[in-house]
């Protein structure tokens, strides 16, 4: 019989590290970020003062532009926009386009993968998206809930403000046909 540490059996029950769990609410401030760090913007203070948020909502919005890989940290420690970031600051400020960009990031984004088929417009409540975001991480339920509020403002913007309901397909990579809990590819 092998043994197994509670410390251990806990890491193994995680399926997703909680950091790969965006936490910032508001995607036009991950869009302005982008767009500071594209202009050299690096001291912490201008960025916070500019998003108009404190020390620890910025480093929210920082992980969760580099969740959605728009930008990214260089071997140095700097940050650099990437590509798909260019691409989205080159579209208009909350325009159709802009949140085409940002449907792509998040289908592109491995860490979202276990949420294809809610972004792709799967009616989840969210006693059940505070669940699956439960037993991926291992975050408690007040913190899982909160995480899932995020992700549901994320799908609403997404979505945009005549969207019918389901409508991010074409935004967003569809779901493969397997659950995303059988499908052990994507970890």
């Amino acid at each position: 019989m092998v043994k197994i540490d509670k410390q251990e059996a806990a890491r193994v029950d995680r399926l997703h590290r909680t950091l790969d769990v965006p936490q910032a609410d508001r995607m036009s401030n991950i869009r302005q970020l982008v767009a500071a760090v594209r202009d050299g913007i690096e001291h912490a203070g201008m960025l916070l003062e500019l998003l108009n948020v404190d020390r620890r909502h910025f480093l929210y919005y920082r992980q969760a532009a580099v969740i959605l890989g728009v930008i990214e940290f260089n071997a140095r420690g700097g940050v650099l926009v990437t590509l798909l970031g260019q691409r989205l600051l080159a579209t208009s400020e909350g325009s159709r386009e802009e949140r085409q960009v940002f449907g792509e990031a998040v289908g592109l984004a491995r860490a979202l993968r276990p949420f294809a088929s809610f972004f792709a417009g799967e009616p989840l409540d969210l006693a059940t998206l505070t669940r699956r975001l439960e037993v991926l991480t291992g975050l408690s339920r007040t913190t899982a809930e909160r995480r899932a509020h995020t992700l549901i403002k994320w799908r609403r913007y997404l979505q945009g403000p005549d969207a019918a309901p389901g409508g991010l397909e074409s935004a967003i990579r569809r779901p493969r046909s397997r659950p995303w809990w059988r499908d052990t590819t994507r970890w």
